[in-house]
């Protein structure tokens, strides 16, 4: 028994530094350009009569109303100058510190008003990873040399445990409230609700409105407990948690298109556990590593982040009823109008780099499973 669980926690999960560096940049890269970094600024515009943090919240010791404008203003900078620096690897594990933290401050205040969100994994994640040692390779503050043969497993595990208990307790709740039982239907009632209360349609949610198939709907009932559920006993392997996530990114896009419900923020999480060592020998046979390596530079970093403040600062001072409508800011937040929905250009361009990085991960394995049987 001992020997099982030292191998879950220290060799299950284990992945090289420059594996976790190579997804550090990917998921800072992704956050930046296509999730959209949150602002808590146009908070100041909203009435304090609206103000009542939850009785756990960190909000409720600390303010009595809404903070004033100037303190959210530190803090939304603070969240893309704390990103920005995970992108490039400096003093990583402070910033991964820091960004969790101003996250979850701005969460509360925002939360405090009454609608609590879903994307505290992607908030807690780089915390998680901070002392991971994701930061040592790949990054501007880079001393130990040479960490390929460097590997660590504990906490890809712990993101493991958490995401497998996440999406338990969200089957769970639904076994709890009778998902199961033939005489209800909770999918066809979230449809119904979508359609004909919220107006809210996906892609295939005029086609489906037709069918009166009872058996179709309790269905895809027990399919959304059963994946859930079953989250949790598949983290003991990390194979079959790797399957577990590839039927989520399906799962999340069947949603998508049936309850036009665009979540997104676990396929971040999914990518942790594609095959990374894998993708670094791939990437490195090709030399892209080490241009990768080489433009990772003090001179990068200043370029970048003046792009990026420049970006912040004109939609929180110009462009300021965007962030009104509670909007993420990213490049695309340019091209967001009246008859374009920013979370649909979002959840297309996210899906495609989910779905791409899930085949680049199974063609780049059966390289490096061939190229290692020559090797050998």
């Amino acid at each position: 028994m001992k020997r099982f669980y030292d191998h879950l926690l220290f060799k299950e999960y284990e992945i090289s530094l420059e594996g976790l560096a190579l997804y550090r940049i990917l998921f800072a890269g992704f956050y930046l350009l296509l999730v959209g970094v949150p602002s808590f600024s146009w908070l100041s515009e909203v009435p304090d009569y609206f103000f009542y943090p939850q009785r756990f919240s960190i909000a409720r010791p600390f303010f009595e109303s809404i903070p004033p404008r100037l303190l959210l203003l530190l803090l939304d900078f603070g969240i893309l100058i704390t990103l920005i620096c995970i992108l490039f690897g400096y003093r990583t594990t402070l910033n991964c510190l820091l960004f969790t933290g101003l996250l979850i401050l701005g969460y509360s205040l925002k939360f405090s008003l009454g609608k609590i969100g879903h994307a505290i994994l992607v908030v807690i994640l780089p915390a998680l990873l901070a002392f991971s040692g994701w930061g040592r390779c790949l990054s501007l503050d880079q001393k130990q040399g040479d960490c390929r043969n460097k590997i660590t497993a504990y906490s890809p595990f712990i993101v493991a445990m958490i995401l497998g208990f996440a999406m338990f307790t969200a089957g769970w709740s639904k076994i709890l409230n009778g998902w199961l039982a033939f005489d209800q239907f909770g999918t066809y009632n979230y449809f119904g609700l979508h359609l004909y209360i919220l107006e809210d349609k996906g892609v295939f949610t005029s086609f489906l409105s037709s069918f009166s198939y009872p058996l179709l709907w309790k269905v895809m009932d027990y399919a959304a407990v059963l994946l859930e559920v079953l989250f949790l006993p598949v983290v003991l392997s990390r194979k079959w948690l790797r399957s577990f996530c590839l039927i989520a990114v399906v799962f999340h896009v069947s949603t998508w298109w049936i309850l036009n419900i665009a979540y997104i923020n676990n396929l971040l999480i999914y990518l942790l556990f594609i095959r990374w060592e894998s993708v670094r020998t791939y990437l490195n046979n090709y030399g892209i590593i080490d241009r990768l390596h080489r433009s990772i530079s003090w001179k990068t970093f200043i370029v970048v982040l003046s792009i990026f403040l420049v970006q912040h600062s004109y939609f929180i001072f110009v462009d300021s009823e965007f962030l009104v409508r509670d909007m993420l800011i990213s490049p695309f937040s340019f091209f967001v109008s009246e008859t374009i929905d920013f979370r649909q250009i979002r959840v297309i361009f996210l899906f495609l780099a989910a779905v791409f990085v899930v085949i680049a991960d199974f063609r780049v394995h059966r390289w490096y499973r061939h190229h290692k049987t020559i090797r050998s």
